[in-house]
């Protein structure tokens, strides 16, 4: 087995001279005075910082400074292009709101103009080619928007059940050939102006726009029929519900729809348009501050509402419209025997003729008479 080998012992090595170690300080000392130079250059040294050998920093004269006597000053060089001290970039940025701070020395990305030739404009005007072009587009994008939202409204309708509007449409002898496409396309605009327009019904029933709306419209057609009424008033129509659907059923002659915001007015006039209704009339003002003619006070045969006020107010509005001997039918909820005993003013001008169950939920539709005076 080789041995190792084991380090030689000898004499220590002298000691350097005394000149290389005198130039090697002479070195330190000059490359301290340039880093203290840059710091202060860069703003980095702080006022109070630490205390330099004297003579360094530039200064020609390596003699001690006398107490007392001034700092010699040094020159700085000018800063580089795209530099900005430290100091100078804090107290910018401190006078500056927060949040709205970006850099703006020469050299950043941020601050950097463009640079554009004297008497010109930065941006050349569009050619008409091009601004075609764009318009172009632009119609092309939106006819793209509207085929996306008509696809997404027939989906939507489609996946609901419109076979059990069909037995109520018998039920109420309309022709079920010429409803149905009506209340199909009554159903389309509800939902398009419903996405685009107005707030007509909740986002969320507008995968259920035919169980909770076209049904609950349609399912008393023919007890609205039975009554005879010919001329009707609706009161807050909104989206037109459930004025829209009934006078598709055929139900009464001529409809007068009352609602207060204009938007929905609005929608009504144009479904009316769409669908080829005929007799209609809309009345943009609340029932209460509805101007009274003697053409229309106390000429009305049924008046409906859904979704409006409570049951004495409606009614004691309806009183002034509907002629003795007319009728009222009200959409009401779990609530109604609690509305028709906290007011029973009511009874004074009408008299509760039936109750119609609606669905499979609590929504049960009144019918109430019109008292002779």
């Amino acid at each position: 087995m080789r041995a190792r080998p084991t380090k030689r012992k000898g004499p220590r090595r002298p000691a350097r001279d005394a000149s290389r170690s005198s130039q090697r300080g002479a070195r330190s000392e000059r490359s301290e005075s340039v880093r203290q130079a840059g710091r202060l250059h860069r703003g980095l040294e702080p006022p109070g910082g630490p205390k330099r050998p004297p003579g360094s920093l530039g200064n020609k004269s390596t003699r001690p400074r006398a107490a007392g006597a001034p700092r010699p000053l040094v020159p700085r060089k000018p800063p580089k292009h795209g530099s900005e001290s430290a100091r100078a970039v804090a107290s910018r940025r401190q006078s500056q709101p927060p949040g709205s701070w970006r850099p703006t020395h020469p050299g950043s990305r941020q601050g950097r103009k463009p640079c554009a030739p004297k008497g010109r404009s930065r941006r050349a005007p569009e050619s008409p080619k091009k601004l075609q072009w764009e318009l172009l587009q632009d119609q092309a994008s939106a006819e793209r928007g509207d085929a996306l939202l008509a696809r997404s409204i027939g989906q939507v309708l489609g996946r609901q059940p419109w076979d059990l509007i069909i037995p109520h449409l018998q039920r109420a002898q309309a022709d079920v050939a010429q409803a149905m496409p009506k209340l199909r396309r009554y159903a389309e605009l509800l939902l398009e102006w419903n996405r685009g327009l107005s707030n007509l019904i909740s986002c969320k029933d507008e995968a259920r726009v035919v169980e909770r709306h076209l049904l609950e419209s349609l399912e008393p057609a023919h007890w609205l029929i039975a009554s005879g009424a010919r001329r009707w008033m609706d009161f807050g129509s909104g989206g037109g519900l459930p004025a829209i659907p009934l006078a598709i059923a055929g139900v009464g002659e001529s409809w007068t729809l009352v609602e207060s915001r204009r938007n929905k007015t609005l929608f009504i006039r144009k479904a009316f348009q769409d669908i080829g209704l005929v007799n209609i009339d809309v009345r943009l003002s609340r029932l209460e501050t509805l101007p009274a003619d003697a053409e229309s006070l106390g000429k009305f045969d049924g008046f409906t509402s859904r979704g409006t006020l409570r049951l004495g107010p409606t009614l004691g509005l309806a009183s002034r419209w509907v002629a003795p001997g007319g009728y009222a039918f009200l959409w009401k909820g779990s609530r109604r025997e609690q509305e028709m005993s906290e007011d029973p003013r009511w009874k004074e001008s009408w008299e509760l003729d039936g109750l119609l169950g609606i669905g499979t939920g609590r929504t049960v539709v009144a019918r109430f008479i019109r008292k002779t005076d």
